[in-house]
């Protein structure tokens, strides 16, 4: 019996395709089919993001799927950073082989961590943190950093009812 196996691999949150392109060709040339979609208003301008709902990501991922379970006998879903709590939600609502998440933000802000960057940055008086958080925060729009967080807190306790085996790879230690 010859299986058709799929994989939909999903950017993440300001991404585009090409953060997943070189696991798309490998997984390519182990026979998967794979669909890598383009989430809503992820075109390289920050402002085509303003006015997108979480919810615009997950059906742009969504259509992707359902071509691949019309023509795949397994399916399974890969998503980094972001892609990866989109991941989670198609699954609770599709029959699909296994999810992995690369990276997923199962925490949005540490606090903590933030306020502990900025006390150091002044200590020292490089603000090289702070830069870091004005650029990262500056460049997308408002409605965007929300929809995420949304994205987030929609998806985090609903990890637990997804029903096909999950990998949840998450580096070991945080950078920033």
């Amino acid at each position: 019996m010859n299986v058709k196996r799929g994989c939909l691999l999903i950017h993440g949150f300001g991404g585009g395709v090409k953060e997943v392109f070189p696991l798309a060709e490998r997984l390519r040339e182990e026979g998967y089919k794979v669909i890598c979609p383009i989430l809503k208003g992820h075109t390289g301008r920050r402002k085509d993001l303003k006015g997108i709902t979480y919810q615009d990501w997950i059906t742009s991922a969504e259509a992707g799927l359902q071509d691949l379970l019309g023509e795949c006998d397994e399916v399974y879903l890969i998503g980094f950073s972001m892609g990866g709590l989109i991941a989670i939600n198609l699954a609770l609502n599709y029959k699909v082989c296994g999810v992995v998440t690369l990276n997923a933000p199962i925490f949005y802000w540490d606090i903590k961590r933030i306020v502990l960057n900025i006390i150091e940055d002044i200590r020292k008086g490089k603000p090289e943190n702070i830069k870091h958080y004005i650029r990262s925060g500056g460049s997308f729009p408002l409605s965007a950093l929300l929809n995420f967080r949304k994205l987030l807190n929609k998806t985090k306790p609903k990890i637990k009812e997804v029903q096909c085996p999950v990998l949840l790879l998450k580096p070991f230690k945080m950078i920033r």
